[in-house]
């Protein structure tokens, strides 16, 4: 059966978009081939993604120079170009600036930050959570054995801790407190580059942001 196999001239690869029976004698329209496609369709043989064969699947018959050819196909792709969200709508390859990863979120400092010179932000100031969280599992049974052994001090520590609103490197009562959890009187809880870090700022990974 003759047919014409139509493709559409206002997109800039002439995608396939259907085939209908053809006369015998007649003269194929400007936006139809008579070439044989470079696969057939499966499932019900209408020319949609679902229906592409396993072995084509991600490309697209096209027409150039009065034959097909295999695109790329990824229509309905949903991802990110120059930090925009973009569905792919036509056939082609992906546009240049493609991601699939979103952009990352801009930063808003709040009051628990700082301004460094070198444009940064560092963060200043925790939530007594914070800082339990910080020490994690590890260090806050060692805290609670050496209240358990009597070690008073590490009790008293402890205390302020929790009754802390907010735990600043900036205040000299938490570095002092620092000091004495790394203290061999203090129950040496925190290590020396612990203290480091609090003073540093850097109580946890990845805590200053760009700007």
């Amino acid at each position: 059966m003759l047919q014409n196999h139509y493709f559409d001239p206002t997109s800039s690869f002439h995608p396939y978009v259907g085939s209908l029976d053809a006369r015998e004698g007649s003269i194929a329209p400007d936006n139809a081939l008579r070439v044989d496609l470079p696969f057939a369709f499966t499932g019900d043989g209408t020319p949609k993604k679902e229906n592409v064969p396993s072995e084509y699947k991600g490309f697209w018959p096209c027409e150039e120079d009065g034959i097909w050819i295999l695109a790329e196909d990824h229509r309905g792709e949903q991802g990110y170009v120059d930090g925009k969200s973009v569905t792919i709508k036509d056939v082609g390859p992906l546009p240049d600036g493609w991601s699939d990863t979103p952009p990352p979120q801009p930063f808003h400092p709040g009051p628990d930050y700082e301004k460094q010179e070198d444009g940064t932000w560092l963060r200043i100031r925790y939530t007594r959570k914070d800082f339990m969280l910080w020490c994690g599992i590890d260090k806050l049974m060692q805290i609670n054995a050496a209240i358990a052994e009597g070690n008073v001090m590490v009790e008293t520590i402890k205390d302020l801790l929790m009754a802390a609103e907010y735990i600043s490197i900036k205040d000299p009562d938490t570095v002092q407190m620092a000091h004495l959890l790394a203290s061999p009187q203090g129950g040496s809880i925190l290590t020396p580059d612990d203290v480091a870090r609090i003073l540093a700022g850097q109580v946890w990974e990845g805590e200053t942001e760009a700007a």
